[in-house]
């Protein structure tokens, strides 16, 4: 799945220029993208039948962990294309 989102991240920003010079706010923008996604539809078709427990530590956490993720792609993706 990591993949998958990375190269999805990699094909949107491939003509946009500004995105590939200026990595850290699309980079935490697509993290937040991707929190909600996670969040509000992954966790919830996963779990059909039962009642996730997130706590507020996992709930920060996981922020956290993916909003470094999106850093972490966009970065390497400004680099792809050098």
């Amino acid at each position: 799945m990591s993949c998958l989102i990375a190269s999805s991240y990699w094909v949107a920003t491939l003509e946009r220029a500004t995105v590939r010079s200026q990595w850290i706010v699309p980079g935490l923008a697509y993290g937040a993208v991707i929190f909600g996604v996670v969040n509000y539809v992954v966790v919830p078709l996963s779990a059909v039948g039962q009642i996730p427990t997130i706590t507020a530590a996992k709930y920060l956490a996981n922020l956290v962990a993916i909003g470094l993720f999106g850093l972490i792609v966009s970065f390497f993706a400004s680099r792809a294309t050098r």
